[in-house]
């Protein structure tokens, strides 16, 4: 219960990830990610660009071309700009990391990478679209 109504009725509220003040670093941080990709990648006067779900264009699993989901945002904000998110979650607790995107595998390794980059070697990697998709 989160409070009362003035009738002396409980309340309970549903936090959603529209309500920005109730939203923790991650949501945030993917928003803004998404805010900078959409500013580097909109497009300019005249160029053609594939339009997204909510506009009428492809759904999840379209071609996969540019603009469409799973595959890379295009636009003429910058010559050449071309992203593609994707995202790993893992858990670290008592010493042993889990994947979360596919819990039924067994404990994963860290291990340093020829770039010289520390990563979670076989983590599950998922692209990402949109924030919304994202967050689920």
């Amino acid at each position: 219960m989160d409070g009362e109504d003035p009738e002396g009725d409980p309340v309970l509220r549903k936090h959603s990830l529209q309500v920005t003040d109730l939203r923790g670093i991650m949501p945030r941080a993917v928003e803004e990610l998404f805010k900078a990709i959409e500013a580097k990648t909109k497009p300019t006067q005249g160029a053609p660009q594939e339009r997204g779900p909510q506009e009428g264009g492809p759904q999840e699993g379209g071609s996969g071309g540019p603009g469409s989901p799973g595959g890379p945002r295009r636009g003429g904000g910058e010559e050449g700009v071309e992203v593609q998110l994707t995202a790993t979650l893992v858990e670290i607790y008592n010493e042993r990391i889990r994947d979360l995107l596919d819990p039924s595998r067994g404990p994963l390794a860290v291990r340093e990478a020829p770039s010289g980059q520390t990563v979670v070697a076989d983590a599950t990697e998922a692209p990402l679209v949109c924030y919304e998709q994202a967050m689920q």
